[in-house]
C-alpha cells in the first residue's frame, strides 16, 4: 500500500522480511525483484492506478518460466493452488499432480517455512503466518489495496 508502506500485515512486508535478501532491486535472483523501488512510493498523477512495480511483476509480468519453457504470471486470480509463487514456496505444484508447469529451482524455498511432523510445509503453523497471508491474498483475488478510491 503506497499510502502506508511500513505496515507489517501486508504481503510486501512478507517479501521484505523473507525474500529480498535474494530478490532485491540491485540483484534479483532468477530475475524476480520483490523489493519496492523508491518510485513505487510516489503517486504519478491522476492516471496512476496505485499499483507498485512488485505487484505488476507478479500479476502481469509473465515472469515464471514453466518446465516446458512457457511464461505465465506468478500470481493470478485463479487461487493459490494455481499460483507459481505458492508452488515455489511449497516446492511442488499444488493444483494438479499431472500438470508439469512447476519446475524445481536451484534454491529450496521450503527452507523459509517451518514444517510439520511429516516434513511438509504447513501454512497454519503460527510461525508460518506470513505464508498463510500470501495464500489468503491470492485466494481473495490478489486485491491490490484495502482502500477504494471514490
Amino acid at each position: 500500500d503506497r499510502l502506508h508502506p511500513n505496515r507489517a500485515n501486508t504481503v510486501q512486508a512478507t517479501f521484505d522480511s523473507k525474500c529480498i535478501s535474494c530478490h532485491s532491486a540491485s540483484s534479483p535472483v532468477g530475475g524476480l525483484r520483490l523489493e519496492m523501488l523508491a518510485t513505487d512510493l510516489v503517486l504519478q498523477g491522476e492516471n496512476d492506478n496505485g499499483e507498485t512495480s512488485v505487484y505488476e511483476l507478479l500479476t502481469d509480468g509473465n515472469g515464471y518460466t514453466t518446465a516446458e519453457n512457457n511464461n505465465i504470471d506468478y500470481v493470478t486470480q485463479n487461487g493459490a493452488r494455481r499460483s507459481p509463487l505458492i508452488w515455489v514456496m511449497f516446492g511442488r505444484q499444488l493444483n494438479d499432480e499431472g500438470n508439469s508447469d512447476y519446475r524445481p529451482l536451484s534454491y529450496d524455498h521450503t527452507q523459509l517455512w517451518q514444517k510439520d511432523q511429516y516434513s511438509q510445509v504447513d501454512p497454519f503453523l503460527p510461525s508460518n503466518s506470513q505464508l498463510l497471508k500470501m495464500i489468503e491474498w491470492i485466494d481473495a483475488g490478489i486485491q491490490y489495496s484495502n482502500t477504494v478510491n471514490d
